[in-house]
């Protein structure tokens, strides 16, 4: 897609749990399973890191994968990787957290964005905003309503590449982070949240699932 500019640097891959040596790598990093969910290791002073712990919770993390709790049937037969990336960080917000941006798009058209700031501290909040930044009265995950998030400065550019990674699906949730006005790459998923997250007023599931065009033949 001519997008390369937002991959977030690369440290190491191991193939297995007892592959990783925390020697290779530099003193912060995230450590994550390539096809994982709340399967990360975010490490700001690796100096507190045990080495055997970790290879043990990845242990762990790959049976939860290879046990498909979400149903998300597709990524049944992907191999785990370990994935070591640069931890992204901003200094500006509680913990040096990044704002989270998860773009929902249908047939390459972004529709709404789920923007999760403050994240692994109790000031986290999950606001949903369309494409014009106007926010949405719909409440998940405890979110403070009464709240706002700041419209990030590259909003159209992260636009512009959510539709460009999506346009080849029905649809696809496309989570970019913002760091200091440049984008990066998080993820692109099929299966938000599992299919599990509950919205307030229930009736935005169907707001969502409306704009899914299931084309047959």
């Amino acid at each position: 897609k001519g997008l390369e500019h937002i991959l977030v640097e690369l440290y190491d891959v191991f193939d297995s749990p007892k592959d990783i040596k925390l020697d290779r790598l530099p003193e912060k990093f995230v450590m994550k399973l390539s096809n994982g969910s709340g399967t990360n290791i975010i490490c700001r002073d690796k100096s507190k890191l045990n080495e055997k712990k970790i290879i043990d919770e990845f242990k762990s993390f790959i049976f939860k994968v290879k046990a498909n709790l979400g149903r998300e049937w597709p990524y049944m037969k992907s191999e785990p990787k370990i994935v070591v990336e640069r931890l992204l960080e901003d200094e500006s917000h509680v913990n040096n957290a990044v704002n989270d941006y998860k773009i929902f798009c249908y047939e390459g058209k972004p529709e709404y964005v789920i923007c999760i700031s403050d994240r692994y501290s109790d000031r986290c909040n999950h606001l949903v905003y369309d494409t014009q930044w106007n926010k949405v009265q719909v409440v998940s995950e405890d979110a403070r309503i009464d709240e706002d998030a700041p419209k990030p400065e590259n909003l159209d550019e992260m636009l512009q590449i959510a539709a460009k990674l999506s346009e080849d699906f029905p649809f696809a949730r496309i989570d970019l982070y913002s760091v200091k006005g440049k984008v990066n790459f998080g993820e692109i998923t099929f299966y938000p949240w599992s299919g599990y997250m509950e919205f307030e007023p229930a009736e935005f599931d169907f707001v969502l699932g409306e704009k899914f065009n299931i084309r047959r033949g």
